[in-house]
């Protein structure tokens, strides 16, 4: 029989090619989990600098390391005629290489867009899950082909508790992830308001702000159904109770200031109308009467525009706090609980 040896597998930096099994598997497995908790930190680099713009040096650098352990593992030979280990790790390599040399300057490409709209944030995000997906599909594959290398060889691997690179990946991809869905529910009203602000800026004669009001509403209401099937990742809830305060701010918006809008820019034309109207009267035609009745709605004019701008000043103030709020409750979310 067969003698078994058992060993409690480590990462250990050695890349040269050895008949010894365990110093095989060590060879090929050495720089793989250097190259996750890389990548690993290079994604929650991202995500807390927000711009993959701002660590481009950072991709770099990892990309350099993936090269050169994609070249130290394709150098090993076959092991008894086999490979299928050894491949699983260039396998795993190729893709961290393509992720760092192109789907990642895809993600910034559709970083750029993706501020444009909701459906193209949301498609952002979910290529960025979906590289994520195949990341850990690759390096899982690695675990299958060591373990039947393992068996083939007579190599008893006894698996210890879960790397620290391994833990820190689980944990701080679930907060992301979470960060991310709050973040969705809460961009659908805030993208939304922010163009249809835009619009009202230009003075559109054709817009209508009852449905522009209607629509932010409604995207309110799909909003609040759609946080309420996000589960907590931990006891805080500081970013679930800051999204549902944006979502209330939202809705006021929608019922209150957007109709105080559209009486205002009607009262706007219509004393538009009644202005070049009582100007295109001749010096004659203009009677104490219709004098009077002229300043009257004047008065009535300034009385709705600094009713109207005392509105807009009060909401720009707490939209202003908002929005600040909850990019600071969502930064600080992520500094506190994503592993560095």
């Amino acid at each position: 029989m067969a003698q078994r040896i058992t060993v409690l597998l480590f990462l250990l930096p050695i890349l040269v090619f050895t008949q010894n099994p365990v110093e095989y598997m060590e060879s090929i497995s050495a720089g793989n989990e250097k190259i996750e908790a890389e990548t690993w930190d290079y994604m929650s680099a991202i995500a807390r600098d927000k711009s993959a713009r701002k660590i481009e040096k950072r991709r770099q650098e990892v990309e350099k390391s993936v090269r050169e352990a994609l070249g130290n593992v394709q150098r090993i030979k076959a092991y008894n005629n086999s490979t299928a280990y050894r491949d699983s790790s260039v396998a795993y390599l190729k893709f961290q290489l393509d992720v760092m040399t192109g789907k990642a300057k895809k993600l910034v490409d559709m970083e750029s867009i993706s501020e444009k709209s909701y459906d193209l944030m949301e498609a952002y995000i979910l290529y960025q899950r979906e590289i994520n997906r195949l990341r850990a599909a690759r390096f899982n594959m690695i675990k299958e082909e060591q373990q039947k290398f393992a068996t083939a060889n007579n190599v008893n691997l006894v698996q210890g508790k879960k790397s620290v690179i391994g833990e820190k990946i689980e944990k701080g991809s679930k907060i992301l992830n979470y960060k991310e869905d709050m973040f969705l529910v809460y961009a659908r009203c805030s993208m939304y308001e922010a163009n249809m602000l835009q619009v009202m800026q230009n003075d559109d004669p054709n817009y209508d702000y009852k449905m522009a009001g209607l629509m932010l509403a409604d995207l309110v209401d799909i909003s609040r159904k759609a946080i309420d099937t996000i589960t907590d990742v931990n006891a805080d809830k500081s970013l679930r109770l800051q999204t549902i305060k944006a979502l209330d701010f939202f809705k006021e918006e929608a019922e209150k200031v957007i109709p105080e809008l559209s009486a205002f820019k009607k009262t706007t034309n219509e004393f538009k109308l009644l202005k070049e109207a009582f100007e295109k009267l001749s010096s004659s035609d203009k009677t104490k009467e219709k004098v009077d009745e002229f300043n009257k709605k004047v008065n009535e004019m300034n009385a709705a525009s600094k009713k109207y701008n005392d509105l807009i000043a009060k909401f720009n103030q707490k939209r202003t706090q908002i929005y600040d709020g909850w990019n600071n409750v969502a930064n600080m979310f992520v500094q506190k609980y994503v592993p560095r």
